[in-house]
């Protein structure tokens, strides 16, 4: 397969004397094997991207002399298993699921930096800050269990409310009862989060637990640590109920 780069697009991008060449991305429409072809042309110097790079469930396997990224990076689903010669990326950094082992010469996250379903999920937070100057969130196992305790409170609130036990039929079975319960213990801690105009939606989608934990272990360590008093919470409407 050829690709042609517009005599524009060398133009623009030749005309830099940089030792570290300057790239914008969409330039070259967000085709990376077009990119390429142009860095070995010319002879593959370190550069920069200085917008966002989407190499969502990319086969690549090596970001080549990339320094930094001046938006955001997803590499999200994809096959590289380290970062090279990378340094900083100015906004977040999206590594969920991925092969990623290792962070290469990375020195700083200007957003978030998501580790989830990578090789390195386990690692310790304090342990990827020591290497990374992180300037939002990690999303590794230390983080979600550190903002269970907090969303786990709101359970009093859900359960205080007049409108959450008419929200749920008896005759859906317990299961149905727990997952709903969770949901939203977990919607009200997002408003809190959020600001005081967000919605339903917003509280449920931007909320990690529920994109990366999961639903599913958050309803686990809720039976563990409030169980008893939630069957009992349960059988109490459902009595009433019937």
């Amino acid at each position: 397969m050829k690709y042609i780069i517009t005599e524009r697009q060398y133009r623009l991008l030749s005309e830099q004397e940089e030792e570290i060449l300057t790239i914008p991305y969409d330039h070259f429409n967000g085709d990376w094997d077009m990119l390429q072809i142009f860095l070995k042309r010319r002879k593959n110097p370190p550069y920069r991207i200085s917008g966002d790079l989407d190499l969502f469930d990319s086969p690549i396997e090596s970001l080549g002399n990339l320094k930094s990224v001046g938006g955001d990076l997803d590499l999200s689903l994809a096959n590289i298993r380290s970062l090279g010669d990378l340094e900083s990326v100015y906004g977040d950094l999206d590594l969920s699921n991925s092969k990623i082992e290792s962070l290469g010469n990375l020195k700083s996250v200007g957003g978030n930096l998501n580790l989830n379903g990578t090789p390195l999920f386990n690692k310790p937070e304090e342990e990827i800050r020591s290497m990374v100057n992180v300037e939002g969130i990690i999303a590794v196992k230390d983080y979600y269990l550190n903002i269970i305790d907090d969303i786990i409170g709101y359970i009093d609130v859900v359960m205080d409310s007049d409108d959450f036990p008419d929200s749920i039929p008896c005759d859906e079975g317990f299961d149905v009862f727990l997952h709903e319960l969770a949901i939203e213990i977990i919607i009200i801690y997002g408003y809190e989060e959020l600001s005081d105009d967000g919605d339903y939606n917003d509280a449920l989608l931007t909320n990690p637990i529920v994109d990366d934990f999961g639903i599913d272990r958050f309803k686990d360590i809720l039976l563990q640590r409030h169980g008893d008093r939630i069957l009992d919470y349960y059988y109490e409407i459902c009595d009433d109920a019937n």
